[in-house]
């Protein structure tokens, strides 16, 4: 798991350099990537990379099962605590 708190080059889809943003990026694995997202990792990604609190595919390491959430709300944090 690791937390970004800037774009990067080639990963600026999630616009992180907006004020107070975040991103939160996990490996999920395949089962629990599908259940979050409603598709294979191996599809490409269709989601704004920049929407809060939005559990996506991760733009650059999708296709392994890593998923992403930008600026996670309250609940979502305690969801991700309760798994």
């Amino acid at each position: 798991m690791t937390i970004m708190t800037k774009d990067y080059p080639d990963d600026e889809g999630a616009r992180i350099n907006r004020p107070d943003t975040f991103r939160l990026n996990f490996f999920a694995g395949k089962d629990a990537f599908v259940s979050w997202t409603g598709h294979e990792p191996s599809e490409p990604a269709v989601e704004d990379a920049g929407v809060s609190d939005k559990v996506i595919a991760h733009q650059a390491n999708g296709r392994q099962g890593s998923l992403a959430v930008v600026h996670p709300g309250h609940e979502r944090e305690l969801r991700f605590v309760s798994c």
